[in-house]
């Protein structure tokens, strides 16, 4: 570096600093106390500052940050096998979790207070106007779940009037949207009716009302086969096929560079997500 080059360097960098760091006289140059302190501790200070430029970098790729995932309560067996894979590939990416309504969720994508969301949707719900993007990961069939000792049950599913004087407890729409627009259509299909209808944000207290036989109740394949697992009273009857798809919805204008990563590994993923 040419003298006069220096020279400047070292006045900007005193003036930046505020200190003198050089003695100067016309036979010598040397350096001032506070000169000395900077010159130990430049060293540590200039690998700090290429760790954080290569931070800066890995950042803005999507290597390091956050990333928020929301999620309803049927997904959570889909979520280890993802998580593990798309973690063991960018491990410095810090993951949070929540679990809520798909209508919480949806709110919370709107507002890029989450990232992506995974949630069980009306096969026909389309997002007209919301601006979301949505991938379609598996189908779900809808199941009646009773007690075993029902005799809907007895009769081996085959005898719908004798559900008649039952009580048929669903899901919220606020839950799964459109929810019970889809079950009542199925049912009027099939010939089906009930004596009343009562809803649910969570499936915990229709379960509690299935057990006592105070009601039945109608779940994707997932929840039923969980349920039925679960509690050893309770049986399950499909009632329509591929009528439920569980979805990962996202906001494009979302700036948080790890998302297009993590799409990456859903895409790679996906098919095996829903038998893990």
């Amino acid at each position: 570096i040419a003298q006069p080059a220096l020279s400047q360097q070292i006045a900007d960098l005193e003036k930046q600093l505020g200190v003198t760091l050089f003695e100067r006289t016309s036979r010598s140059v040397s350096l001032t106390p506070a000169g000395e302190i900077l010159q130990k501790a430049a060293p540590e200070l200039l690998k700090r500052m290429d760790t954080i430029h290569q931070q800066l970098l890995s950042a803005q790729a999507g290597l390091l940050g956050n990333l928020k995932i929301g999620y309803i309560s049927a997904f959570q067996p889909g979520l280890p096998s993802l998580l593990k894979k798309y973690q063991t590939i960018y491990p410095d990416v810090a993951v949070e979790l929540f679990c809520g309504t798909i209508q919480e969720m949806r709110t919370s994508i709107k507002n890029l207070d989450a990232d992506i969301v995974f949630g069980l949707l009306h096969k026909e719900m389309a997002f007209e106007g919301s601006g979301l993007a949505r991938k379609d990961l598996w189908q779900e069939d809808l199941h009646l779940v009773l007690r075993k000792n029902h005799p809907f049950a007895r009769s081996g599913g085959q005898d719908y009037s004798l559900l008649r004087e039952d009580t048929l407890c669903l899901l919220a729409d606020e839950t799964i949207p459109e929810f019970q627009r889809l079950v009542h259509g199925i049912c009027d299909d099939i010939g089906l009716s009930f004596r009343k209808v009562t809803t649910h944000k969570d499936w915990g207290p229709i379960l509690i009302q299935i057990e006592n036989s105070a009601a039945v109740s109608v779940f994707s394949t997932r929840d039923s086969n969980l349920f039925c697992a679960y509690q050893k009273d309770l049986v399950s009857f499909p009632i329509k096929k591929d009528c439920l798809n569980f979805s990962a919805i996202w906001n494009p204008k979302s700036t948080n560079t790890a998302l297009p990563l993590f799409l990456d590994v859903l895409d790679t993923s996906h098919s095996n997500v829903s038998t893990e």
